[in-house]
């Protein structure tokens, strides 16, 4: 569970995966924060409130946790570029892709996760990238 502080408007987005059409991939939802803080209970975080570099982070999937989600938050003046990567067998992969607007956030949620190691990396036109990340993982859907 999750709770929810309102702070001024709302905005959802929700996008698929479609950059493959290989069946049983994981499938995220993308959602706006600007409006909603979104603040997850510390005990279910993996990555909490990291700043972010251009290094990414990464975190393993529990085998017995379905769910994650991922928040950023941009602090840049440009739009950013946030790529989470996962495996799907011995030599191949799969990504979620978000943009987020200059000071803004979002969130990503996928309740079909497979376990292993995702790795998220972070760009922006300029190459400077600044902000936040937490990863929440889950054995219940978000």
């Amino acid at each position: 569970m999750a709770m929810v502080m309102p702070t001024s408007s709302f905005a959802m987005a929700k996008e698929k995966n479609t950059a493959s059409k290989i069946q049983d991939l994981e499938t995220p939802i993308v959602e706006d924060f600007d409006g909603f803080m979104i603040v997850p209970y510390a005990s279910y975080l993996t990555i909490d409130s990291e700043s972010i570099g251009n290094s990414g982070t990464s975190w393993d999937q529990p085998k017995n946790c379905n769910a994650y989600r991922v928040w950023v938050k941009n602090d840049t003046n440009k739009s950013m570029t946030v790529t989470i990567r996962y495996s799907t067998g011995w030599f191949s992969s799969e990504t979620h892709t978000m943009t987020i607007p200059a000071k803004k956030g979002k969130s990503l949620t996928v309740n079909n996760a497979k376990s292993g190691k995702h790795t998220i990396s972070f760009t922006t036109s300029s190459g400077y990238v600044s902000g936040t990340v937490s990863v929440r993982v889950s054995d219940e859907d978000l």
